[in-house]
């Protein structure tokens, strides 16, 4: 799956369940728990992003670099 395809799964994921905040007759603790859900799924969302960005730079070789003041301080 590409990255586009799965953003487009998560969107309509997403207002799935926005929609399901809207029917009339869900119960208050139903609608908290929704709720929760989507906080969870975003929380994980960008979990995922940055995991793949950094699982992406070590592949491609590109190792952390010291800042400039902490190289300074270590020879000190």
């Amino acid at each position: 799956m590409q990255q586009g395809e799965l953003r487009q799964g998560t969107e309509e994921r997403n207002q799935g369940l926005l929609q399901l905040l809207e029917l009339p007759g869900l119960q208050e603790e139903d609608r908290l728990k929704i709720q929760a859900l989507l906080e969870q799924l975003t929380a994980l969302q960008a979990e995922n992003t940055r995991l793949r960005k950094t699982i992406h730079r070590l592949s491609a070789g590109n190792k952390p670099k010291m800042s400039t003041k902490l190289k300074e301080a270590l020879y000190e």
